[in-house]
């Protein structure tokens, strides 16, 4: 479920590039791709250190 909003979440930025409102989402391709490999690190880091 993470990857799926990680990458829903790029998706929203690449598609409001160019709108004037959105300021938040200007950034290179490989920067947004690079997000959803750490993301996605993360979560998986996350989830093998959890303590229970």
């Amino acid at each position: 479920m993470f990857f799926v909003l990680s990458i829903s979440w790029e998706c929203f930025e690449w598609a409001v590039d160019d709108q004037s409102w959105a300021s938040f989402a200007v950034e290179p391709l490989e920067n947004k791709l690079s997000d959803v490999v750490v993301n996605t690190i993360g979560f998986w880091l996350g989830r093998r250190l959890k303590i229970d």
